[in-house]
């Protein structure tokens, strides 16, 4: 092999000099990369990618004014032909509510998407989630093989339950919140002469939501034939509300026994702010739980994140190997019941 050769040039001299080969870097020695080449780059592009990619998701699943409008008037601009993504969109929610339907699942999840707030058909929901999985997964697969695929695909899942039970538990809170303001504004339109169904009215007209919502979904259910009572208990199951599932139990106790509504009410709404008086005094003593939980459930975030820019090496034997991304995706699943479980013991039943 013939070396490269360097002349140097001194006072007329010509020295050639045979320079070493630049050596190969031996194995487990650490070289210098600049920041696009490590793995901290590498996992800022996956993850800009699954957002780029679940925003997309989320666009396509907003209403289109346009396509509304030709589904009802189709002579309007001609006939409508919904494309290819609509179709297959229309299959696999086709197919995903069959399945919910033989598992004997569209109930429940339908029930939990009412709790949350999302006005979704569950196959939908499932649809949505799915595809997250599938791509989270193929983006694992395509750079980290099958572990890290299994993982990511398994982490949308995790993320989407827990996402669901969020939204459910952050709408019963406000309209907890809202509860007593909402009673109080019941009675005193009763006393102003109103009926029932006309305070519930204005308590849909005047209220924020989720109150607002829910009290116009009972004055429409009780203009279809529905007792209001009956009205009020569901939609005490779906804000998870014992209070006002007591509101509920009184108007059909005035029902059969008579009286002063709008009394009855105050004497319930005041015993509604007790409770709620209780019930933040409880929150305040058990905060330091409730903080506790969750810098333990962040921690294992936080160190691997550190240690991924502090020393990029160290944890190339976890990636770099089968049985390091098997202890990858056995971390990430004991992470998950780690954080489930301490939500459950922070969690205030009252």
């Amino acid at each position: 092999m013939t070396l490269p050769t360097l002349e140097i040039e001194v006072d007329e001299v010509v020295t050639v000099v045979e320079s070493a080969p630049v050596p190969a870097p031996r194995e487990g020695e650490i070289v210098a990369l600049s920041w696009w080449d490590t793995e901290q780059a590498l996992w800022v592009g996956v993850g800009a990618l699954f957002l780029a990619i679940a925003s997309t998701l989320s666009m396509m699943s907003l209403p289109k004014p346009v396509e509304n409008v030709l589904r009802a008037d189709p002579h309007r601009l001609g006939e409508y032909r919904p494309s290819a993504l609509s179709s297959l969109a229309s299959s696999a929610t086709n197919l995903a509510e069959t399945t919910l339907t033989k598992a004997d699942r569209l109930t429940p999840l339908n029930a939990a998407l009412e709790q949350a707030g999302l006005v979704m058909r569950p196959a939908e929901f499932v649809v949505l989630v799915l595809s997250g999985a599938v791509i989270a997964g193929a983006v694992g697969m395509l750079f980290a093989g099958w572990a890290m695929a299994l993982a990511f695909a398994a982490a949308v899942l995790a993320l989407a339950k827990l996402r669901l039970g969020s939204l459910a538990s952050q709408r019963s809170q406000a309209f907890a919140d809202q509860l007593v303001d909402s009673l109080q504004l019941m009675a005193s339109s009763m006393r102003a002469g109103y009926g029932l169904l006309q305070a519930v009215d204005s308590v849909a007209a005047e209220a924020p939501a989720p109150a607002s919502e829910e009290f116009q979904r009972i004055k429409v259910e009780t203009q279809l034939g529905r007792e209001v009572e009956d009205s009020m208990r569901a939609a005490a199951d779906r804000v998870q509300s014992d209070d006002f599932r007591m509101v509920a139990e009184s108007i059909e106790i005035h029902r059969q026994i008579g009286g002063d509504l709008a009394e009855i009410l105050d004497a319930v709404n005041e015993t509604i702010r007790d409770r709620n008086r209780i019930r933040r005094r409880i929150r305040a003593l058990s905060a330091e739980g409730r903080i506790s939980g969750i810098v333990l459930s962040v921690i294992p975030i936080v160190l691997v994140i550190a240690i991924s820019f502090l020393n990029p090496g160290y944890l190339g034997e976890l990636t770099g190997s089968p049985i390091g991304r098997l202890i990858i995706v056995l971390g990430i699943v004991a992470w998950l019941i780690a954080v489930v479980w301490i939500r459950r013991l922070v969690r205030l039943v009252f």
